[in-house]
């Protein structure tokens, strides 16, 4: 009883109402009808016979062959005999035909595109995505000699140079192009008048005062590096301290090894003063100074008590009962 049940439940359809077929490959859609359907004969057709070609390879199997990406809507019509009468139905399935395709994105799930900066020494990651998902790539080099790259993605810059990196599957492939640097300069930032903050990317002990280029973006004035600090604990942070004061609220361009960062200057207006520490130690000799800075923070200047500039600011000390007082530093009208 309940397999005569289990029968009755069967209705006509295709085995997909809507499928995914890529480009150069094929579906098998299966008819499904009652079994009190006899005589069951079927046609086939494609509305997009471009995108989509559709053929018979029995009466209930249908075979639809990518041709070219788009989407087509592919009709089945069946025709029976019922307790000897003529039954029919029209079926459809729409297909969407797509590309096999592949591209690539970086450690930050950003898809690649224009030109990677690397810098020696130090491995880039490339990720690859395909449609269909999950299928086998494979990377190469087109230079190992300048970076290689492992069967990951991994790229391990080797030299400078420019290379180009292949994923590929047995249906598509993409390329990216990598150039590879001594530095890459990532940002920058003034601190003081006379003073700039980089995060630059490399072996940063060998950086000299001639690599970096600083630029008034107006004038075209280049104003030459004193000296380049690096980081004790952090490599990556370099401080460069030039000849002359930047206070001229202008544009600049800072340039190492062919990359380009921009920040704007101070306008060397004094938009605060305070005491260089507010806390003395007991029983230590600490000097007490003041430090001004502009609306940016920028540091205007720095002296110490009774050596500050007593025509910019007003600036006292006093004792009481071995307690420090001050009055706050302030900038002179």
């Amino acid at each position: 009883a309940i397999r005569r049940q289990r029968q009755m439940c069967i209705r006509d359809r295709l085995s997909a109402k809507k499928a995914t077929v890529y480009v150069g490959s094929s579906k098998t859609l299966t008819v499904t009808t009652p079994s009190s359907w006899k005589s069951v004969k079927t046609t086939v057709s494609s509305s997009a016979k471009s995108i989509a070609k559709v053929s018979k390879t029995s009466t209930k199997k249908v075979k639809v062959t990518a041709v070219k990406a788009g989407k087509a809507k592919v009709t089945v019509k069946v025709t029976a005999k019922k307790n000897g009468k003529k039954v029919s139905k029209t079926l459809a399935s729409n297909i969407t035909v797509k590309n096999y395709k592949v591209r690539l994105e970086d450690a930050t799930g950003a898809t690649v595109s224009g030109t990677t900066i690397a810098v020696v020494g130090t491995p880039v990651q490339f990720t690859a995505k395909t449609a269909p998902a999950k299928a086998a790539v494979t990377y190469t080099s087109g230079d190992s000699a300048i970076a290689t790259v492992d069967t990951t993605g991994k790229v391990t810059p080797v030299k400078v140079g420019k290379v180009t990196i292949t994923a590929a599957t047995d249906k598509a492939s993409t390329t990216a192009e990598v150039e590879v640097k001594n530095y890459a300069l990532g940002t920058v930032s003034q601190t003081k008048l006379t003073e700039l903050t980089a995060t630059v990317a490399g072996n940063t002990k060998n950086l000299k005062t001639t690599d970096f280029t600083v630029k008034n973006t107006t004038s075209n004035v280049v104003y030459p590096v004193s000296k380049v600090s690096v980081d004790s604990k952090d490599a990556t942070k370099v401080t460069l301290t030039l000849f002359s004061e930047l206070s001229d609220g202008a544009n600049y361009d800072v340039t190492l090894d062919g990359t380009t960062k921009s920040f704007k200057a101070s306008d060397g207006k004094v938009a605060s003063v305070a005491l260089n520490t507010v806390t003395v130690p007991y029983a230590t000799e600490t000097e007490i100074g003041l430090v001004s800075k502009d609306a940016n923070g920028v540091i205007i200047d720095e002296a110490a008590y009774t050596k500050q500039d007593a025509s910019k600011y007003d600036f006292t000390l006093t004792t009481n009962n071995g307690c420090l007082l001050y009055t706050s530093p302030s900038p002179r009208d």
